[in-house]
């Protein structure tokens, strides 16, 4: 039952989630998430932030939330779609800086 609460109630009463697998979400907590995201980037005062969504396709249900929702990231004026190699590029060079505690 504290589990339940923990990873369930609290996060929702908070609206504070963390996670970022997109076959777990549906189309308007993938909507919050990607809010979310903007927020927490804004507050750190970076120019850019690099975020991972992950997903596997034997796990998506809801093909068309997803096709949506990458469809509103695509035509963002703020959002660049990288490749993993391409990100690691960015983080090498120095272009996304590595922050550390």
């Amino acid at each position: 039952l504290a589990r339940v609460y923990e990873k369930l109630i609290e996060p929702a009463i908070h609206r504070k989630y963390f996670v970022s697998d997109l076959s777990r979400l549906n189309y308007p907590m993938m909507r919050e998430m990607w809010a979310s995201i903007r927020k927490r980037a804004r507050a750190g005062g970076q120019q850019k932030v690099p975020v991972v969504l992950t997903n596997h396709p034997k796990d998506i249900r809801d093909w068309d939330a997803i096709e949506r929702f990458v469809g509103e990231l695509a035509e963002a004026k703020d959002v660049e779609f990288l490749t993993l190699t391409q990100l690691a590029e960015k983080l090498r060079s120095g272009e996304l800086p590595v922050r550390s505690a």
